[in-house]
């Protein structure tokens, strides 16, 4: 059904007539609003306004769940340690940084890496030694010490460079007078890899017993090492016998033992804790030179210089 356009005008223009009508019927649009209705307008309009310190009070602003909810009390921040690295012009000695060992590994690692930003290489590497030898870091702690140690002791000189002033060490080996031409250029390569990883700090000479032997077997017989310090009645570690099956093997051999010595010396003999183990498989030499302190050489080699508990 077609409804003519005339109706059609007639009926929108009756309808928003009677949607005005209504909706303004009450209203007075020529008496002007009284000082007390002034008032109240100009208050609710004050109110809807933005504070320049509270802009989200505004009526017109939209106000989210999470604006609204209170906000949670600040947390105290926990202070860091104050890192001290000491007086930089002052020689560092050994057991620098000993007294902050008790800050723990990463304190430790943090004021090395300090250090060495400011050009303190031999001062970092202190540093990082005591995370070794004082206090109980975890494996990723322990991995990044080794490291770091490692990268140092390269471009650092000996910590001792005056020959006169080293301790002097024996390093000694107990086997078949046949064995002993095998094992002599072995020994004297161990004590010269002792000196380089005590940085100067030992002197090692070696010294090798020669014993007869009855048996025919074609394996060769065991070999014996220690060590001693240099006087007449010296203190001695543990003797650690291992086997001698071939030449090929002979030199990592000694020094795996040599390691276990020292470890067991530290271990019983000083107040430092045992050097980490040798991870199964790995070189020895790596661990010679990186998982004993140069402090752990020099107390070690104290300790066997001074006068054995049984002289």
């Amino acid at each position: 059904m077609h409804i003519p356009l005339p109706i059609v005008i007639v009926l929108c223009l009756f309808w928003a007539s009677g949607l005005w009508w209504f909706g303004t019927r009450h209203a007075d649009f020529i008496t002007p609003p009284t000082e007390s209705e002034l008032v109240k307008i100009r208050s609710h309009v004050q109110l809807s306004l933005p504070q320049l310190d509270h802009p989200a009070d505004a009526v017109s602003a939209p106000q989210r769940p999470e604006e609204t909810a209170p906000l949670p009390p600040p947390q105290p921040e926990i202070p860091k340690p104050i890192m001290v690295h000491g007086d930089l012009n002052r020689p560092p000695v050994l057991d620098e940084y000993l007294r902050l060992a008790s800050e723990g590994s990463a304190f430790l690692i943090d004021l090395a890496v300090l250090l060495e930003s400011k050009e303190q290489s031999q001062r970092a590497l202190i540093a990082w030694e005591r995370v070794i030898d004082s206090t109980k870091p975890d494996d990723s702690q322990f991995k990044a010490a080794i490291a770091a140690i490692q990268r140092l002791r390269a471009t650092l000189p000996n910590w001792n460079t005056d020959p006169t002033q080293s301790i002097p060490v024996t390093l000694h080996a107990s086997t078949t007078s046949k064995t002993a031409k095998t094992l002599t250029p072995i020994l004297e390569e161990t004590a010269r890899d002792l000196e380089r990883a005590s940085a100067g700090i030992l002197k090692v000479t070696t010294s090798i017993t020669t014993k007869s032997s009855k048996s025919t077997s074609s394996t060769p017989p065991p070999v014996s090492l220690w060590l001693t310090g240099s006087a007449k009645k010296p203190s001695s570690t543990e003797v650690i016998s291992f086997k001698y099956n071939s030449s090929k093997t002979l030199l990592d051999d000694t020094r795996k033992t040599v390691f276990q010595i020292l470890s067991g010396y530290i271990t019983k003999e000083t107040t430092l804790p045992p050097p980490r183990a040798i991870a199964s498989g790995a070189s020895p030499l790596p661990a010679l030179n990186s998982h004993i302190s140069r402090r752990s050489w020099q107390q070690l080699g104290r300790k066997l210089n001074s006068p054995s508990p049984a002289n």
